[in-house]
């Protein structure tokens, strides 16, 4: 028990108070119990929030703008290096090679800047491609103008325009 207002004599005749003292310390940690409980708790609410975590529609999306930027890159290329680029888009998804003009450049893939492999680009699982193929030339333009359609399962549809003479590559 502890209490603030007794006071005792000092061994020299003096009374003074005690000073207050602290509640005794007990151990300060989890028990076996409240730790198995937490896990479980844990346990079942990854079962049921994992299957909501689905990244298909952020997969789907990313493809579109990996087409994008690959069409785009590919025009840059053409320019810069002063060879024919040959866009390919398929439904398994996106390849860049050189088209071989001049004779010097070769029919060899073009490099992807980010991996330092060949510039291919596969379509995830549902994604439907409309299939085109097209060379940008030495001054980047293209074979011919084209619009690419991506569409998703869920329907929804992504257009891809290139346009004649610049060879610019965008959304409409």
């Amino acid at each position: 028990m502890w209490r603030d207002d007794v006071s005792i004599p000092d061994p020299i005749g003096q009374v003074r108070a005690l000073v207050p003292r602290s509640p005794p310390l007990t151990a300060r940690a989890f028990t076996l119990i409240e730790v198995t409980a937490v896990l479980i708790l844990v346990a079942v609410m990854a079962v049921f929030i994992a299957p909501r975590l689905q990244t298909t529609k952020i997969d789907q999306l990313g493809f579109y703008q990996n087409t994008l930027a690959a069409i785009r890159y590919a025009h840059k290329v053409a320019i810069a290096s002063g060879c024919s680029v040959r866009v390919t888009v398929s439904g398994t998804g996106v390849s860049l090679t050189y088209a071989g003009a001049p004779a010097a450049c070769g029919t060899a893939a073009v490099t992807n800047p980010a991996t330092g492999a060949p510039f291919v680009t596969s379509a995830p699982t549902g994604v439907t491609v409309a299939g085109a193929t097209f060379v940008y030339d030495l001054i980047g333009d293209p074979s011919l103008p084209q619009d690419l359609t991506i569409t998703n399962p869920d329907t929804t549809t992504y257009v891809i325009r290139v346009t004649d003479e610049t060879g610019f590559a965008f959304t409409p």
